[in-house]
């Protein structure tokens, strides 16, 4: 296949069954769920999910779903974990998914990878995930840590919702 752009039939002849409708669920969630997205089979290695000129998603099919390399929500490129990572990869563990940042994926463009099934797209925290890098894609967004309350843990150590850009004496009531 040196050369060629594969097609839909070419991953249908080497994808197995659930990969494949992996990738049309997570097409149709993010469809209904987020706005224009179209699928790029071309790549010789993974399926893109492309949100107007840039891949958002590549998918990298697995037997059972697809490794899965996102933007940051903040829009980081950093060799440390954004805020927004540490923020999703907690509540991604909590719902027994193991998220990790690989800095070195498309030149830092998607350093938010996770290995995701199709049950998978059904927990909110994915769903939150997907919906805050597909956001931190439009023209102008701002980071998702700047404009979404996180858990923090208070001085009495009851966790609580935070805005990150706070006032710190509003924040001690």
């Amino acid at each position: 296949m040196a050369g060629h752009e594969r097609t839909r039939e070419d991953w249908v002849e080497v994808a197995s069954d659930e990969a494949l409708r992996f990738v049309e669920e997570f097409v149709g969630w993010a469809q209904q769920n987020l706005g224009e997205v179209r699928v790029d089979y071309s790549p010789q290695s993974y399926i893109g999910v492309r949100r107007g000129r840039r891949v958002w998603a590549p998918l990298w099919l697995r037997s059972d779903g697809a490794m899965v390399y996102l933007p940051d929500p903040d829009g980081s490129r950093e060799e440390q974990p954004s805020v927004a990572f540490d923020f999703f990869e907690e509540r991604l563990r909590s719902a027994g998914l193991e998220p990790s940042w690989q800095r070195t994926y498309n030149a830092g463009a998607n350093p938010v990878s996770v290995r995701l099934r199709r049950a998978d797209l059904a927990k909110e925290p994915v769903q939150d995930l997907l919906r805050a890098s597909f956001e931190i894609l439009e023209t102008g967004a701002s980071p998702f840590s700047e404009r979404q309350p996180v858990v923090s843990a208070g001085a009495d150590g009851q966790e609580r919702f935070v805005p990150l850009q706070h006032d710190p004496e509003a924040a001690e009531q």
